[in-house]
């Protein structure tokens, strides 16, 4: 048998220290050498997230595939491949034209209807997994933006810089070399004589420069424009806050380039794409078309038929309610049970995943908790210092403040590493909540979340006359449905 393998970090410090790459690479060694196989290529993407496929060895993975003759891939575990559904579902159909096995050292991914089973839940739950970290990531954005902190790079200029607000967090501040130019783009903008293109060559001419010493693009230049922050409102995800850093634009110059903006954009806009979770998914039985969403009178959500678009011979599927076909799939989820012994995979198997996260969290802890028996042993020479007057006054009281700042550093430290942990622990008791039952997940799940498990769970689902009528399962989740 011939085998190729993959291994990946998530992170630039485990790829930098190898610790997670060496334990890949040792364990998959093993079980080449337990099965006597061929080794004929090693893949290592380090330091690159799973939540795309777009990572540069995934893709020589790939090509390798298609033009070598391979029997195996080997991974250490599934969510190495992908934390993506859709990743996930392609790579399992090109190894499937290809004849390629795909092995997880650590996960039973035998070629059975119960294998098959486990492999569905896996990936699923590996998105699902995904999206909730992403969230929580989320959570902690905002929560810095409501303690006045800014919770990413600093816009074009402004710097970031750790403020004295008893958290540590990050505030926005005017950078001297480039705020100037920035208010000069908008007052230039504001005369009406300047085009994007324009502009930007000409505050490149000026200087404008992003922190990393580039020429503005002229799209960041147009994003530059928009952005409210210059006037000291943060907008984040949509939603606007109110800044504490100081406005580097007028508010009314602000407002006029705006208008200049708004009144510049194309009369002729695309018609506003709407999504949903089950787009993509559900089939007229009439015509065999796509059912696609619509938003009539602005405001009231249906699914209707591509094929009513007909000028011969239009389908007579009427327009049903969005609502009538989300109720209809939540009992579809009602009939779903997971068995018991798929429930305790998964509970291993997730067990597994957050270990990594646990240990990181503890040694993070760990570190903290020596720095702050440093810094109290620093004090107590600093002390010993002074009562021998080898140290000044002045001197003692700027070190006692420099001490001071990096223990309050330090205990914030301690402190999110205490809530992190709470929250990894929350998330794998949810999960197994949810895989135990998966019409209260689907209930409870954001649009993101339930399109994943749609798309996961079903291969499609076809109506007539607002009624679900077939509904066609992924082959994972066949053994757990009934006829609606």
């Amino acid at each position: 048998m011939r085998a190729v393998t993959y291994l990946r970090v998530s992170t630039r410090e485990q790829s930098e220290e190898g610790y997670s790459l060496a334990a890949q690479r040792n364990v998959i060694g093993r079980y080449l050498d337990d099965h006597e196989w061929e080794h004929v290529r090693e893949f290592c993407d380090a330091g690159e997230s799973a939540r795309s496929a777009d990572r540069p060895q995934y893709q020589a993975l790939i090509d390798y595939l298609a033009d070598n003759d391979v029997d195996v891939l080997i991974v250490h575990k599934l969510d190495r491949l992908a934390r993506n559904l859709e990743d996930h579902a392609a790579l399992r159909a090109q190894l499937r034209q290809r004849s390629v096995q795909l092995v997880s050292v650590t996960e039973n991914l035998e070629d059975s209807p119960s294998g098959k089973l486990i492999e569905g839940i896996l990936a699923s739950l590996n998105e699902f997994y995904s999206a909730n970290l992403a969230q929580e990531i989320r959570k902690g954005q905002l929560q810095k933006l409501k303690e006045g902190g800014w919770p990413s790079h600093a816009p074009v200029g402004y710097r970031n810089v750790r403020g004295d607000n008893g958290h540590g967090l990050a505030v926005l501040v005017p950078d001297e070399d480039q705020a100037w130019l920035v208010r000069q783009a908008f007052e230039l903008y504001a005369t009406g004589d300047w085009g994007l293109a324009a502009l930007q060559i000409e505050m490149d001419r000026r200087g404008l420069r992003t922190h990393a010493g580039r020429p503005i693009a002229r799209s960041r230049l147009a994003d530059l424009l928009r952005n409210p922050i210059y006037i000291g409102r943060m907008r984040w995800h949509g939603t606007e806050y109110p800044g504490n850093h100081t406005p580097v634009v007028p508010t009314d110059l602000f407002a006029q380039v705006q208008a200049i903006l708004d009144g510049k954009a194309t009369a002729g806009e695309r018609r506003r794409r709407h999504t949903h979770p089950l787009k993509g998914l559900l089939t007229c039985a009439s015509c065999s078309r796509r059912l696609t969403l619509t938003i009539a009178k602005g405001r009231f959500p249906y699914f209707f038929c591509l094929g009513t678009q007909q000028r011969n011979d239009p389908c007579r599927e009427p327009y049903t309610p969005v609502d009538v076909i989300d109720t209809a799939v939540g009992d579809l989820y009602r009939q779903l049970q997971l068995p018991d012994a798929i429930v305790d995979q998964v509970a291993h198997d997730l067990e597994h995943a957050v270990a990594q996260q646990r240990a990181d969290i503890h040694a993070a802890e760990l570190t903290m908790r020596r720095r702050l028996e440093q810094l109290e042993r620093d004090h107590d020479r600093l002390m010993r210092a002074y009562y021998a007057d080898a140290l000044t006054a002045e001197r003692l009281s700027a070190e006692q403040r420099r001490i001071s700042s990096e223990q309050d550093h330090a205990r914030a430290q301690l402190a999110e590493a205490a809530e992190r942990l709470a929250r990894v622990d929350e998330l794998v008791d949810t999960a197994l909540a949810h895989a135990r039952d998966l019409h209260a997940t689907y209930e409870q799940a954001s649009p993101t979340v339930r399109r994943t498990l749609n798309h996961a769970i079903f291969a499609g689902i076809t109506v007539s006359d607002r009624t679900l009528v077939d509904v066609t399962y992924q082959p994972p989740f066949v053994p757990l449905a009934t006829p609606p």
